[in-house]
């Protein structure tokens, strides 16, 4: 096995994505980020860290699928991030990442919301209103719709078909602001960015942040920055999120 193909395998093992998106990460970066980029921008890193609070915070338990939180893999780039969900885990993933009103608060992202479809009929954007980073979502309209129903089957208010965020929603986005160190939020969004080192997702993570021992993965070192290999500019602000129909990001 040549050296790019052990570099190669070694993002997958932290990152579950398919091998074409990290060959294609490495031939675009090198090493110049890092094999596996942690977020620059605070906006980015603050919402990265929302959507794994989300996820790890689900009310409902997850599923021993081999899927983490419904999720295959990432792919992470400077301040992009592509989300590979499990199809058949795609309604609930949607519905734990949107906002939902629960009898216990705000669940989900508070404040997400799809603006409207750009021509492509399987992408949709999500932010927040008033932040730049943003969640691009490869999914249809039909997911959306299927994402409504597992909500309100399961007893939560969907709240992303409102235009504008609830008041609830800006409160329950204050607090976690302000919940979340600065530590904590690289932490939380790293994790995300690790995903497949943790199969099953860290059913801990539900009452602590992760440890920064348990993100380093095998070869912290190899995945290191340093100038080897091409070195694109960052691109800025971006959440890519795909569906498994051969899709990348």
């Amino acid at each position: 096995m040549s050296r790019d193909s052990q570099t190669i395998l070694l993002r997958q093992q932290y990152t579950g994505e398919p091998r074409q998106a990290a060959r294609a990460f490495y031939q675009s970066r090198g090493l110049y980020f890092g094999l596996v980029p942690d977020a620059g921008d605070p906006q980015q890193q603050l919402l990265e860290a929302a959507l794994m609070l989300a996820l790890a915070r689900a009310p409902l338990p997850e599923l021993e699928d081999g899927a983490p939180y419904g999720l295959r893999g990432v792919s992470p780039d400077v301040d992009r991030l592509v989300l590979w969900p499990a199809p058949e885990r795609l309604p609930r993933l949607l519905a734990q990442i949107l906002p939902t009103r629960t009898p216990a608060g705000i669940a989900g992202v508070a404040g997400l919301r799809v603006r409207p479809p750009s021509a492509r009929t399987d992408t949709l954007l999500l932010a927040r209103p008033g932040h730049r980073a943003q969640l691009t979502l490869r999914a249809r309209r039909r997911d959306l719709a299927d994402a409504r129903a597992w909500a309100e089957g399961h007893g939560l208010e969907p709240l992303w078909t409102a235009r504008l965020p609830q008041a609830d929603e800006l409160a329950a986005w204050d607090h976690l602001s302000e919940e979340i160190p600065a530590e904590e939020r690289a932490l939380w969004s790293r994790a995300l960015r690790r995903i497949a080192l943790h199969p099953t997702g860290s059913r801990a993570w539900a009452t602590r942040p992760p440890t920064h021992q348990e993100l380093d993965g095998p070869k912290p070192q190899r995945i290191a920055p340093r100038p080897v290999g091409p070195a694109g500019g960052p691109a800025r602000g971006v959440i890519a999120v795909t569906t498994s129909r051969g899709q990348g990001g």
